[in-house]
């Protein structure tokens, strides 16, 4: 049941009125009827009259929380997929591209696993003259290891792509591997 106070509102208060006249009347609607005079129920009216007020005066706010919760999805879905349309270099070029999010190719050299369960995928050489190193660190990421590490030891001799932020250890560019989709052969 509407009370007396919202139902004066929409008869008041035009929805294509220019801002400061819909809070205008609004204000005037909400407040001319102190609480007192209304009984128990009427800070409930007061309340339901200015949340009308709010409606009618701000559609585009109600419009951007409905859109809020189409979009925060949308933004989360292109933050992921960035790494899909990362810029592509060689594994020659990687140091000069330490902190971003690239896709570095080139054909892999070396395959090491560690005994800690380490794997590290080098380019350009085989260690300690690599440019490039592509990292399966067993600790941080254990679903990868799972299953033996041939996925990684058979990218030997072959053209491979790993995408990811490229970080520096010891001097050289490395991408830390966090998922399977990071590296595949070309």
């Amino acid at each position: 049941m509407e009370s007396t106070v919202a139902r004066g509102l929409d008869s008041m208060v035009c929805p294509t009125a220019p801002l400061e006249q819909i809070w205008t009347k609004c204000n005037f609607v909400c407040n001319r009827v102190p609480r007192s005079n209304l009984g128990t129920r009427g800070a409930g009216r007061q309340l339901e009259a200015r949340a009308r007020c709010a409606r009618l005066a701000a559609p585009d706010v109600l419009l951007f929380e409905g859109m809020r919760k189409f979009l925060l999805p949308l933004v989360a879905i292109l933050s992921l997929a960035g790494a899909a349309f990362a810029a592509d270099v060689t594994a020659d070029d990687a140091k000069s591209h330490a902190g971003d999010t690239v896709t570095v190719r080139g054909t892999v050299a070396q395959v090491i696993v560690a005994r800690t369960g380490n794997v590290f995928v080098n380019f350009g050489g085989e260690y300690p003259n690599h440019v490039f190193s592509a990292v399966l660190l067993a600790k941080r990421t254990p679903g990868l290891a799972e299953g033996g590490k041939t996925w990684l030891t058979d990218l030997k001799d072959k053209n491979v792509s790993v995408t990811g932020k490229i970080e520096m250890n010891e001097g050289k560019p490395q991408i830390v591997l966090s998922a399977r989709e990071d590296i595949h052969a070309n």
